[in-house]
């Protein structure tokens, strides 16, 4: 993932992921809502392409830890 990439989706899942139980189908509709937003940045999704996971993956890490604060990551 490109450093643009990587500043891009850190501040939309903080302004965008809701602390929720991790749920797969709402962490794949967020996906989703990010990718078009990342086009509407001039991204491409090379630059959101992440060596070791996938987009709904990271999503639904982030969901599960604002959702049970103290799980790693803390």
């Amino acid at each position: 993932m490109s450093a643009r990439g990587v500043d891009f989706l850190e501040d939309w899942i903080e302004n965008n992921v809701p602390a929720m139980p991790g749920n797969w189908i709402e962490a794949r509709k967020l996906a989703d809502i990010l990718r078009v937003a990342a086009a509407g940045a001039d991204l491409t999704m090379a630059e959101l392409k992440l060596e070791d996971g996938d987009v709904e993956k990271i999503i639904h890490e982030a969901m599960v830890h604002q959702n049970e604060p103290g799980t790693p990551g803390d």
